[in-house]
């Protein structure tokens, strides 16, 4: 939603162009109606050519979720589009936010990634912002969210989106390129000795800190309540005819997913495998389609299966909603371990609706469901959206 309007907020970009406005926009992760800074990302890229970015630390969760997102990489290869990309390594950034960085760049033609190496002095390299242009003009997006899971989707952030004129445009590229081209001495490769060194301090930094938090073992201030998510049982999520993608009843990607008519807002995904480590993030966009009464995500955990002519077992999928808009999830296949107790809870507890397969109401306490299969999956609950970005 729209909290309030700005007028001229290009003028602090170089332009004094009084038809710019900009919006600002609070991403509320309890409110599943609020804009997320994932989202306006990737909305921008729909029509841009150009851009850059400037982002004060990554995770490699975060390059995941933005950079190699299906829409972003069809801007830089479908359209042909450049994208430079400068990160900082003051803090959080880690090795391996570099590496997904340095694969990405190897993988993406036209996108240039840089690593921005503070010089020494009471300044750290702070900025959370990224322009794109196309056409006959573009749009300017800044705020406090960095390129991690948080500050993309997960966190309380604030940022402000300027549609800017083909004059806005180009003032905010000449100031761009005057700020990159001032700072080349600070600017070095993702591969860089120096730009790794700082990583690992950081990884080191980060693990000290984590490591600290676990041992204050302090009782808070303000009792805090217990953590409820909303648990979702259903029997065969994948459609017969749509390999790799999870089908829903359109009742339960509106009332559980969030997803309404006409809309089509990113999701997050983790899977949990059986051997009980975790997927990596998948961020998902809905499959609708108008005159059916089954929508779907493609889920990695829906790939590999195929229903056998005589075989009338179906897999289950078993969906944990950790917050708004990230759901941690897995899809048992009817060879394997957990099928049968999650089927049976299925014939228990399921209601039927129409023709489709059973599923149970999803409940806002997956506590107390009882079974193994959703012990297995509330274990996980906590680190299922984590990364190594330490607020």
């Amino acid at each position: 939603p729209v909290q309030s309007l700005t007028r001229n907020a290009a003028r602090m970009f170089g332009t004094n162009q009084r038809e710019s406005m900009a919006i600002l926009k609070i991403q509320d992760p309890t409110d599943d109606s609020s804009d997320r800074l994932l989202d306006t990302l990737l909305h921008q890229t729909e029509s841009a050519t150009i851009g850059g970015a400037a982002f004060a630390w990554a995770t490699a969760e975060g390059v995941d979720m933005l950079i190699r997102n299906e829409r972003f990489e069809s801007f830089l290869t479908k359209g042909n589009g450049r994208f430079e990309l400068i990160v900082g390594v003051d803090f959080t950034t880690t090795p391996a936010a570099l590496t997904a960085l340095d694969k990405a760049q190897n993988d993406l033609e036209g996108l240039q990634v840089s690593v921005f190496l503070t010089p020494k002095g009471p300044g750290i390299f702070h900025p959370k912002m990224a322009w794109f242009g196309g056409g006959k003009g573009g749009s300017l997006v800044a705020g406090s969210g960095n390129m991690t899971i948080r500050g993309l989707k997960l966190s309380w952030e604030a940022f402000s989106l300027t549609q800017l004129s083909e004059s806005d445009l180009a003032g905010v590229q000449g100031v761009w390129t005057k700020w990159v081209d001032a700072n080349r001495a600070h600017l070095v490769s993702v591969t860089s000795a120096e730009a790794i060194r700082r990583a690992e301090e950081n990884l080191r930094l980060t693990k000290q800190l984590r490591a600290a938090k676990k041992s204050e073992a302090k009782t808070p201030l303000v009792p805090v309540p217990a953590l409820k998510s909303e648990l979702l049982v259903t029997a065969n999520p994948i459609g017969k005819d749509r390999p790799g993608q999870a089908s829903f009843r359109k009742h339960i990607m509106s009332d559980y997913f969030g997803v309404k008519e006409g809309q089509k807002p990113t999701i997050l995904f983790r899977a949990l495998n059986q051997d009980g480590s975790l997927g990596r993030i998948e961020t998902r966009e809905p499959i609708t389609k108008k005159n059916s009464g089954n929508w779907s995500f493609e889920l990695d955990q829906a790939h590999g299966w195929k229903k056998l002519e005589n075989d009338k077992r179906y897999p289950v999928g078993v969906f944990l909603k950790v917050a708004q808009r990230a759901y941690l999830y897995y899809i048992v296949h009817p060879d394997a371990s957990y099928h049968g107790q999650i089927a049976e809870y299925l014939t228990e507890h399921g209601v039927v609706t129409g023709n489709s397969h059973p599923a149970v109401p999803p409940t806002d306490d997956a506590s107390k469901a009882d079974g193994d299969f959703v012990r297995r999956i509330l274990s996980v609950r906590a680190v299922a959206f984590t990364d190594d970005e330490i607020a």
